[in-house]
């Protein structure tokens, strides 16, 4: 069966895929009093500093950038840049950063600060966008489509600013029963959960309007790059036997990409990618794979039912975001030997047994943006068997069976 969830994060924070609304924490006195603008990072379905939640950015990075700008509303002709550089011209002045309960920046600004606190102004209105971590900076940035323009601009976007190009980590490069979600924070040889959030229209939180409310913005963030798993687990037939997992390894994808945050659509009825995918070199060399020697786990009877092992996951990588568009362009390799719980029994190997990912049905030959695709295969006497499924950010999964029941 097919699943497919949305899943965006509120100031990092996930929310239902329907709510696009900007979240707001409980009310509190007014205070005429100026109040410096903070951050939220929590939402109705989540705790308040909690990194240990995945409903949470700080779950998974500790770092975003905030671009802000504000105007009179008064006198639309007075603007001025609160967050980032302003932009004297078209381009991508670099943006704020924000820290996740840094001991070193003030405290008064909540589980998010900033250097040099700044203050809502009452008689202004406010844009905010922002992306994570602040690592991402190259290759993400804030551009500006002309000088003097306002954060909020419909030709403004976030875009990278060079080609990105993913190095094929594997977070399960030790493999475990369940799967890891967060670790994609690494800026050396390794790839990036690149994060952004839709922009956030606020009035100067001491504004009459907003008599009663509290003095954060919060964001809605969402993942831009898909993500890969791949679980392993055996039949009955072979339950008896040690099965070794030696290796796994996926070629033909696409490694580089240009983004674009206008272009990506999610609704309903379509999702368009805001990535532009491409190899980053003739012939490619870019693998996402596993190398190592793990038995698979066994089974057990309940009831003289047999229950398959628990499964163990061998890849977790991000994608970047493209189409599967022919035959034998993306295929996966899998290695493994069985060899009969018995002393002196032979090993029997079986290398670079292939898969063809255009084939799998549920993934529809295609990885879109901030979707997290599991593929579960099945290791028997005789065949390699697929169960894919697919959502965001959380479980797509399919079976793939390898061997008779």
């Amino acid at each position: 069966m097919e699943k497919r969830h949305l899943i965006i994060f509120a100031a990092a924070a996930m929310v239902a895929c329907t709510n696009q609304e900007v979240l707001t924490d409980a009310l509190r006195d007014y205070d005429s009093a100026p109040s410096a603008i903070g951050f939220n990072s929590y939402s109705e379905k989540s705790t308040k500093g909690d990194v240990n939640n995945a409903n949470n950015l700080e779950y998974y990075h500790n770092s975003f950038v905030v671009y802000g700008t504000k105007q009179s509303v008064n006198n639309p002709a007075i603007t001025d840049s609160v967050f980032g550089g302003w932009a004297h011209q078209a381009g991508m002045p670099n943006g704020t950063n924000c820290y996740y309960q840094n001991p070193d920046l003030n405290a008064n600004l909540g589980d998010w600060r900033y250097e040099h606190a700044r203050y809502w102004d009452k008689q202004a209105e406010y844009y905010f966008i922002a992306y994570a971590p602040a690592s991402a900076k190259n290759p993400l940035r804030y551009y500006y489509h002309d000088a003097d323009a306002l954060v909020g601009d419909p030709l403004n976007k976030i875009i990278t600013s060079a080609p990105y190009v993913l190095q094929g980590t594997n977070i399960q490069s030790t493999p475990t029963q369940a799967e890891k979600v967060k670790g994609f924070t690494t800026t050396a040889n390794g790839d990036l959960d690149l994060m952004v959030s839709d922009t956030v229209h606020e009035l100067g939180k001491n504004h009459d309007s907003y008599k009663g409310v509290n003095n954060a913005v919060s964001f809605i963030f969402r993942h831009i790059l898909a993500k890969l798993n791949v679980k392993i687990d055996k039949t009955e037939a072979v339950d008896k036997s040690i099965v070794t997992l030696k290796e796994i390894r996926i070629e033909g994808l696409k490694d580089c990409g240009s983004y674009d945050a206008t272009q990506y659509v999610s609704n309903a009825d379509t999702t368009i990618s805001g990535w532009d995918a491409s190899f980053s070199a003739t012939p490619s060399t870019y693998s996402i794979s596993y190398s190592g020697s793990t038995a698979l786990n066994n089974g057990s009877y309940v009831s003289e039912v047999y229950k398959k092992g628990t499964p163990i996951y061998f890849i977790e990588s991000l994608v970047m975001p493209q189409q599967i568009t022919a035959a034998n362009q993306v295929k996966m390799y899998i290695s493994y030997t069985i060899q009969e719980d018995k002393a002196g029994a032979p090993v029997q190997s079986f290398d670079n047994q292939e898969i063809d990912m255009y084939d799998i049905a549920e993934f529809h030959q295609q990885f879109l943006d901030g979707y997290n695709y599991t593929l579960c295969l099945t290791i028997g006497p005789d065949l390699i068997m697929l169960s894919p499924n697919i959502s965001t950010w959380t479980p797509l999964s399919s079976d793939y069976r390898i061997g008779d029941e």
